[in-house]
């Protein structure tokens, strides 16, 4: 078989989710309005991972305004957890660690 004919076909909300983790990991921020009006769907299906950085706002690592987050410089090392906040495949536990231990 040819590896193309292999793999897991996304869905819409995939590749909107997509292209906010993209937006936020390459120029650490990201418009929420601007990309959920590209993929045709309203920017409340965000609300979620916009309450999920609400305590990275209250340290003032990322700034939330609207629908628009921007990850501040002193967020920057922190940019995976900013778009974790996104990633719908991604379980929510209560302790997260690395493995390399």
């Amino acid at each position: 078989d040819l590896p193309s004919a292999k793999g897991i076909a996304l869905s819409d909300e995939d590749r909107l989710r997509n292209d906010v983790i993209e937006a936020i990991m390459c120029n650490g921020r990201v418009d929420l309005d601007a990309v959920s009006a590209a993929h045709g769907v309203t920017p409340d299906w965000s609300d979620a991972g916009l309450e999920r950085l609400a305590d990275l706002a209250a340290d003032g690592l990322v700034n939330i305004d609207g629908y628009t987050v921007h990850v501040r410089p002193e967020g920057r090392p922190l940019l995976r957890i900013v778009a974790s906040a996104f990633d719908a495949y991604l379980p929510r536990q209560a302790a997260r660690h690395s493995v390399a231990v």
